[in-house]
């Protein structure tokens, strides 16, 4: 059980030092990136507004990726995907020359991670677009600082 296994992975990333991705433990697949950035997994080197509309779904493990290219002035990190869907179908990224990142309701591990590394590898400012609602807030916020179990990491 998911609820069983989290807070032994937490306890052991404290006692180690190290993260969960250094454990080869990923969560599933959540949420997608879409605009002018090129980036290396592995043997691919692919940029994400070539893929199609729908841009590329981040891994749950982003460790390994390397930013080749960053030709975006900023990310905007969008809460629903069907809002993203709709500034992608309006070419928003190109106009804006942005990145558009879809967290699907709250951000995953792994969306987490990206929007970390290129914020603080890449220098990307990062705006948060969620709803006014209170749940919108608690995304942003652990956007920002991370969830309150893993406040440790941020």
């Amino acid at each position: 059980d998911q609820r069983e296994s989290d807070p032994i992975i937490e306890d052991l990333e404290r006692m180690m030092g190290v993260l969960r991705e250094e454990m080869h433990l990923t969560a599933d697949r959540r949420g997608y990136i879409y605009g002018d950035i090129v980036i290396r997994d592995g043997e691919d080197e692919f940029n994400t507004s070539k893929l199609g509309m729908g841009g590329w779904a981040v891994p749950g493990t982003v460790e390994h990726l390397q930013f080749v290219e960053v030709n975006v002035d900023y990310a905007l990190v969008v809460e629903t995907a069907a809002m993203a869907d709709r500034l992608i179908e309006e070419k928003f990224p190109k106009k804006e020359n942005a990145l558009i990142i879809a967290t699907q309701g709250q951000a995953s591990r792994g969306v987490r991670r990206l929007i970390h590394r290129l914020h603080y590898e890449e220098g990307l400012p990062i705006i948060v677009f969620t709803d006014g609602d209170p749940y919108g807030w608690y995304i942003y916020s652990t956007i920002k600082q991370g969830s309150i179990n893993l406040a440790y990491l941020s």
